[in-house]
């Protein structure tokens, strides 16, 4: 192949045959894609039933990517961002198993075939790509800890798989999980050149006005004049935005052939319905009752069975109701027989499950209603509302393989004489909709077959909501002000759900944590166990789902822990149940692993197995791999004298030399004969010695062992870059001058702007802005704190050589004091004809000063400044100037289009920190 790799709108059947197994794209999806490339917009809604393909948007993003930013392009681009926003956090990671194989794909085809349509769009994406990576995937849901890593690529293609509150957070400037510098990037490239696909829009009406609001703010910033703003698209059956531009799959297209004969085989297969109401309702149901309703789905589940009708799906509204019949189906056909699919579920189980060959059963919650790709031959479900169970039924038959598929519906007597309480988590009027659907449906041979749902439409919930709130101009203001401590803090919901007394996402694991002494009696060293968990931060597979509202009921149970750790904003610290400060959104929140409070790995009121330590298998699957050892707690593999003998080397070494290695460590074992055990343990739970980097982190003395270091931790893997504070003042590496860093990050931001496309004034003002963010560093006091007594280079350092700075920066400085902070007096006092813009986004590329600086003139100021410097500072932080700055670059740019900008900004400066420069 000679010359720029290209490709064309005819390559799409190749390529999506390529990630789709062979299969051509339904005629639909080809339109989805042509419509995006022509435009370089996605339309505002996208309408098919269950099974029609939907999370195709994922492939057709990427294909549109890198057709509509291929060099020498003449038409509009396809947005680079795609947040695909959905409220089942199991859904979620599906669509991100989705992008990573098509990631994966790509990767594999650049090195093999890049004259295939699959390599030379890798090499396109990589081209746009800073780090040449052709697509990036990242995870934000509840039940684990947010990914960081997209906010500091504002060029690359980018898929990002989001819970509705998730995603809706960062869009208002107020991320659930992130830190304050964190927030305004994340809502500023939300804004910007990105595509939000709300699945199950229906279900998130609150969330679409919101975004569509923000969507039309953003369009107001001359920014939306070259980067386009954020595109919102609704995919549902039913459209809730009047006047959308639709683009799917309608009834008539099914029967006139136009969608394509594979898509009207799977669509038109009849799927016929049988009501239950012979007392086999589960929800609700008084526990005598509730046991004989089990026995009697699993006589269903099993006469399935033996039809041949498998998989059997059994779908039930309670997560205990599926606990319960999962271990009953287990017991009658075996484990390997049935699979529990619940959204609380820890994913550790769920991978576990993923090696069970073809089970004959799957046991789920409404988590299976979306994305999930299962094909069952019978399904068996409880009674909901109407719309969720057109979604049930979507699993059911899903490739259109059987001739027909029976599905039965779990229903009370009288359903009309149910109780609030009993319907939950619906309410009676929506059950009592369904139920007159059903009848229908079930009179209909063809029953919930999607052709006919589409002629009846199954009846969508009554709105929890009177009227949608309405984000104005002031209210977005009140939240972009992300620096400044608010006497209240905003209640999210209230944009961005559809019921306010809805529950929010917390996350929840268990460790062994380190004790005060050597007893299993002792208490757990909270000050050791929170920096313990800044060293082995939590991973996806040890997470437990839960809720707000959940977990406080179970932390008010007896023989509930009476500490637990919680972080949020990125700190760890201890949290006494009943002390009246409430969890929030987003927290994360770590407990004994002894803690008993456990079923089938779900976090339950009547649990009685512990929650567990999964860390080492967990990081199996990220790559960041630990083996934790610590003071009072047993270790798997490692005898309890050999662990204290190995604290205590920890601690000589640590008073020796100041840092502990591998090799002094397995020296110091071999000289007590106490080696043999380490390179079984090590890589047994780490991985191949071969190749292996192994660090050591330890902690402080042990509380009442000081002979010992409270923990210590061998990891395959360390990163750093994942603490934004660190990478802004450390560089292990080497030394970084202040004159060569600004260098390179002057030269990094207007790089991107003009990969970007930005006006030359634009990438000028970027440039400019990254000449001098730091200019601020230069001050003696950050200096000495810098060098910590360590030689000094005769130029002022950007960075430290130090790996970390033990001592903190408030030991040199005024608490407060921000270095960017002086960057702008200092790069305004020596140059007054920077633009504002320049100096705006020089004090606010750390995320700070969104409003105020908490110092003023006399904290920031050393005493020997050049008098231009100190009189700049007394004008823009004691007389206003910069408070009248920031106000006037809002207006003129908009909120989202300030942020935006900051965090292209913000990305220069990351990237060339993450290269050591």
């Amino acid at each position: 192949m000679t010359g720029s790799p290209t490709i064309s709108l005819e390559d799409f059947d190749a390529f999506f045959a390529a990630v789709n197994n062979g299969h051509p794209p339904h005629p639909w999806q080809r339109e989805l894609a042509e419509c995006v490339a022509s435009t370089g917009r996605w339309p505002q809604a996208i309408t098919a039933p269950t099974g029609s393909g939907k999370s195709a948007v994922v492939d057709i993003h990427v294909f549109t990517v890198a057709l509509t930013h291929q060099p020498g392009h003449p038409g509009l681009r396809a947005p680079r961002r795609l947040f695909h926003v959905v409220g089942r956090r199991a859904l979620v990671d599906d669509v991100a198993v989705r992008a990573t194989r098509i990631q994966a794909l790509l990767v594999r085809a650049r090195g093999a075939k890049p004259d295939g349509v699959l390599g030379r769009m890798a090499l396109i994406l990589s081209g746009l790509s800073l780090d040449d990576d052709a697509l990036k995937v990242s995870v934000l849901r509840g039940g684990i800890v947010p990914e960081r890593g997209w906010q500091d690529d504002p060029v690359s293609c980018q898929v990002i798989c989001a819970t509705p509150d998730m995603a809706g957070s960062r869009l208002l400037f107020n991320g659930y999980g992130s830190s304050v510098g964190m927030r305004p990037r994340e809502a500023g490239l939300m804004g910007y050149d990105t595509a939000l696909v709300i699945d199950e829009a229906h279900l998130n009406r609150q969330l679409l006005h919101t975004a569509n609001q923000v969507s039309a703010l953003a369009g107001e910033s001359p920014l939306a004049e070259t980067v386009p703003a954020l595109q919102l698209v609704q995919m549902t059956a039913t459209p809730t935005v009047e006047g959308a531009e639709v683009l799917g799959v309608s009834v008539e297209d099914v029967h006139s052939g136009r969608a394509g004969e594979q898509l009207k085989k799977r669509l038109s297969r009849p799927k016929p319905v049988t009501l239950h109401e012979e007392d086999v309702w589960l929800s609700g149901a008084a526990k005598a009752a509730a046991k004989t309703a089990v026995g009697r789905i699993c006589d269903l589940a099993q006469d399935a069975v033996k039809q041949g009708l498998t998989p059997v799906g059994i779908v039930v509204n309670r997560v205990e109701s599926a606990v319960d019949l999962h271990a009953e189906v287990a017991q009658r056909l075996g484990e390997d027989g049935a699979v529990l699919l619940v959204g609380p579920r820890r994913r550790w189980e769920h991978v576990q499950d993923a090696s069970v060959e073809a089970p004959l059963v799957y046991v789920a919650t409404q988590t299976i209603e979306v994305g999930v790709d299962l094909d069952f031959g019978c399904l068996i479900t409880d009674l909901a509302p109407g719309a969720a169970l057109a979604q049930r039924a979507g699993r059911l038959n899903r490739t259109g393989s059987r001739p027909t598929a029976p599905m039965h519906v779990l229903c009370p007597e009288n359903v009309t004489a149910l109780k609030d309480k009993e319907a939950l988590p619906y309410l009676v009027p929506d059950l009592v909709a369904a139920v007159e659907w059903l009848r229908r449906r079930s009179s209909d041979p063809r029953g919930a077959t999607p052709t006919a749902v589409m002629e009846d439409p199954a009846p969508s919930p009554a709105p929890r909501r009177l009227a949608w709130s309405t984000l104005d101009y002031a209210r977005a203001g009140l939240l972009s002000r992300t620096s400044e401590t608010m006497a209240v803090t905003p209640e999210l919901g209230f944009w961005l759900r559809d019921e306010l007394s809805e529950d929010a996402d917390v996350t929840v694991f268990g460790r062994r944590l380190p004790r005060v002494a050597e007893s299993d009696e002792a208490e757990v060293d909270l000050m050791e166990a929170a920096a313990l968990l800044k060293s082995t931060p939590p991973q996806p597979l040890e997470a437990y789902p839960t809720s707000i509202r959940q977990l406080d009921r179970l932390l008010g149970q007896k023989g509930a822990p009476s500490v637990v750790l919680v972080q949020r904003r990125g700190e760890w610290s201890a949290w006494s149940v009943g002390s009246g400060g409430g969890l929030m959104a987003g927290d994360i929140v770590c407990v004994p692993a002894a803690w008993e409070s456990t079923q089938s790995a779900v976090l339950m009121l009547d649990g009685s197995e512990p929650v567990g330590d999964v860390l080492t298998e967990a990081g199996a699957e990220t790559g960041v791999k630990h083996v934790v050892l610590a003071t009072g707690v047993s270790s798997p593999g490692v005898p309890d004298h050999v662990r204290r003998s190995l604290l205590g080397i920890c601690a000589e070494l640590q008073d020796e030399a100041g840092e502990v290695t591998l090799d002094d460590v397995h020296d110091r074992l071999v000289d007590r004969g106490q080696e043999s055990w380490l390179p079984e343990l090590l890589w047994g739970h780490i991985g191949s010695a071969e190749g292996a980097e192994v660090t050591v982190t330890v902690g402080g003395r042990s509380a009442e062992a000081p002979d010992q270091v409270a923990w210590v931790v061998f990891s395959a893997v360390r990163d750093p870059a994942a603490d934004d504070e660190l990478l802004t003042d450390t560089s292990p590496r080497q030394e970084v001058t202040l004159a060569s860093h600004q260098q390179a990050v002057g030269r990094r931001a207007r790089d991107l702007a003009a990969r970007l496309r930005l006006p030359v004034a634009l990438q000028d003002i970027l440039g400019a802005a990254g000449d001098h963010h730091d200019d601020g560093k230069a001050d003696p006091r950050f200096q000495e704190w810098l060098c910590q007594g360590t030689a000094r280079s005769d130029e002022p350092m950007a960075k430290s050589a130090l790996a970390r700075l033990p001592q903190r920066q408030a030991g040199f400085l005024p608490a407060g004091w921000r270095h960017e902070q002086m960057s702008v007096a200092v790069a305004w006092a020596r140059n007054s004809d920077l633009d504002p813009l320049t100096l705006r986004l020089i004090g606010t590329s750390h995320g700070r000063g969104r409003g105020i600086f908490k110092s003023g003139a006399l904290q920031l100021l050393h005493g020997s400044e050049e008098p231009a410097v100190a009189e700049a500072a007394r004008e823009l932080y004691d007389a206003g100037l910069w408070d009248a700055w920031v106000d006037a670059t809002d207006i003129e740019w908009g909120f989202w289009g300030i942020a935006w900008l900051e965090a292209v900004l913000r990305a220069a400066d990351v990237t060339i920190s993450k290269e050591g420069r």
